[in-house]
């Protein structure tokens, strides 16, 4: 059976992120992740790529990672200034191979999954014929709002865009 990570982040090295690493017994290293996968038998991981929609930004090991582009509160402003040109840097991260998803945080930005906002990243998702990825259920700062991320706005998102659940999946607080 192959086994893989469908929900991992990667930092860059910093005393910060190097240090969370080591509380718990690791190394904040590619390398490092790629000897544990090893060690467990785990064959791949999907990184949620936070940050940045500069592709440039998601150079991961190809055999190792494909990555989810996220749209995160930093790029989306909590909902209130999201990115003028969002649509066009989602697309540029669709068409890599490398792309396997989009992933969305409603509760960090404040928005209903059902808001205009996000109509053109679910027509790039069908073009590109990739899934979106929805950060449900609890968040992991104060500053979110649960009621965002309530698992049945799923439902009425699927009702609204009129198309098959296969489309979209839920994910784990992370």
């Amino acid at each position: 059976m192959k086994i893989i990570d469908a929900h991992l982040h990667l930092f860059p090295p910093s005393p910060d992120t190097d240090a969370m690493a080591e509380k718990v017994g690791h190394k904040n290293s590619t390398d490092h992740l790629r000897q544990v996968y090893g060690e467990l038998g785990m064959v791949h991981g999907v990184v949620m790529g936070n940050r940045s929609l500069d592709p440039a930004y998601h150079s991961y090991p190809a055999d190792l990672f494909h990555y989810c582009i996220g749209l995160d509160s930093a790029l989306m402003g909590r909902g209130e200034r999201p990115v003028p040109d969002l649509a066009q840097r989602v697309e540029e991260n669709l068409r890599r191979r490398s792309c396997c998803g989009v992933k969305l945080y409603p509760g960090y930005n404040r928005l209903w999954l059902s808001d205009p906002v996000y109509e053109p990243v679910y027509e790039l998702a069908a073009r590109y014929d990739k899934p979106v990825a929805v950060h449900m259920g609890l968040t992991a700062f104060p500053r979110a709002h649960l009621k965002y991320a309530h698992p049945l706005t799923l439902e009425i998102l699927v009702e609204k865009l009129l198309v098959g659940p296969e489309a979209f999946t839920g994910s784990c607080p992370g």
